[in-house]
């Protein structure tokens, strides 16, 4: 296994680290419009309860996983140019899913969408730039 530049795993490193909290706040957004919906105090709760149970387990250990492939993925040669467009996919997926279900719409809650955008941005340059 070829190793990337030390550049090229700085910086899609980097764009793992900022594009992580957005997929979790864009989770977290789609597991509270769940629980919300069931429209009622029991079922909120039971809702939430439901999906700690599932999901903390096997989150932590998809998650994990992820990691620990995307790390990998962004050190070797062959495997950068996936590992960018998995990031940028992720990115930009959460900032959707940020718009569409948080309503982040005022001035004061954009800044939630800066670090999935620049991570983006890093992203798809070294999604293009491996090319």
């Amino acid at each position: 296994m070829l190793l990337a530049d030390p550049v090229v795993i700085g910086l899609q490193t980097l764009a793992m680290l900022m594009a992580f909290p957005g997929v979790l706040f864009a989770l977290a957004c789609l597991v509270l419009k769940r629980a919300v919906a069931r429209g009622s105090l029991f079922g909120f709760i039971d809702t939430l309860l439901r999906l700690l149970v599932f999901m903390l387990p096997w989150g932590t250990i998809v998650t994990g996983i992820l990691i620990l492939l995307l790390a990998a993925a962004g050190c070797s040669a062959e495997w950068h140019h996936a590992a960018s467009g998995i990031v940028l996919t992720m990115a930009a997926g959460s900032a959707v899913i940020m718009y569409r279900v948080a309503r982040l719409h005022d001035a004061g809650q954009r800044w939630f969408y800066v670090p999935g955008l620049i991570s983006a941005l890093i992203s798809g340059w070294l999604f293009i730039a491996a090319k």
